[in-house]
């Protein structure tokens, strides 16, 4: 609507307009700015939100707005170098913090949908900090990924199976195999299968997708299923634990669960 309702609707919300001012995040508090940027202490919990859209070198909305429409701007919310600067100094606080148990991110982008420079660079911010797991979307499936990957020292997990026009669900979700090791089973295959399939939808948008193996850093991922799904976070003094539920009657997909260190 924003598209077809250019004048109306879309250069009234272009450049993260309706995120920035409808919801109230912690980014004054924390040091961020806006709500493109920000970190929030929960217990003995530090979750970090980053900017994987804007404000640092070869970002992929820093001029143009999702969909890259040049007539909709965006980006430029922050000094050169002022995001990154702060989250180096975020999450370096946080790591020195002996009340701080563990410390989880979070951002639309995947490891794998960054320029190699700036992924490298989060990885090893993530790696010096001890960030335990990383969150993202963007892709519209269920990826994870171990700690071994992209060098980061953190469990990403892309959390995009919860419903999308870009995947095409089984009519009867079901009938499909259920337990602690189907997701897992055979992860590069059924990641390929997906992409393929976004592939015949979107006419070859994704030929050469980087979500499966063979991607930066050689990073295979370790669980993927398309099945409709939501995920639980339990986070505990000594442990923390996700479990992907099979969203018609949640049934355990996926389990991981991390020791303090």
């Amino acid at each position: 609507m924003c598209i077809l309702d250019l004048a109306g609707l879309g250069l009234h919300l272009n450049n993260f307009s309706a995120f920035k001012s409808r919801w109230a995040m912690n980014s004054e508090r924390s040091g961020g700015v806006e709500n493109m940027w920000y970190s929030v202490r929960r217990g003995g919990v530090h979750f970090v939100s980053l900017n994987t859209e804007t404000d640092w070198d070869g970002a992929e909305e820093s001029t143009t707005g999702d969909g890259h429409f040049p007539f909709l701007p965006a980006g430029g919310f922050g000094a050169p170098g002022q995001y990154l600067d702060w989250l180096a100094a975020d999450l370096e606080k946080a790591a020195a913090d002996p009340t701080v148990r563990w410390i989880i991110a979070s951002g639309h982008r995947p490891f794998e949908d960054l320029p190699t420079a700036h992924m490298e660079a989060l990885a090893a911010l993530f790696l010096k900090s001890g960030v335990a797991i990383y969150f993202c979307g963007h892709g519209h499936t269920y990826i994870r990924y171990n700690a071994s990957a992209f060098g980061a020292g953190a469990v990403q997990v892309m959390a995009g199976a919860a419903g999308s026009d870009e995947t095409v669900y089984p009519p009867d979700q079901l009938s499909r195999a259920v337990g602690p090791a189907s997701a897992s089973l055979d992860a590069p295959a059924r990641c390929r299968e997906w992409c393929a399939g976004f592939d015949a939808r979107f006419g070859g948008e994704r030929s050469a997708c980087r979500f499966c193996e063979g991607g930066p850093l050689g990073a295979t991922p370790a669980a993927q299923t398309d099945i409709l799904s939501l995920g639980v976070l339990d986070v505990g003094f000594e442990a923390l634990s996700f479990k992907l539920l099979r969203a018609p009657d949640g049934a355990v997909i996926d389990t991981v669960v991390l020791a303090h260190k």
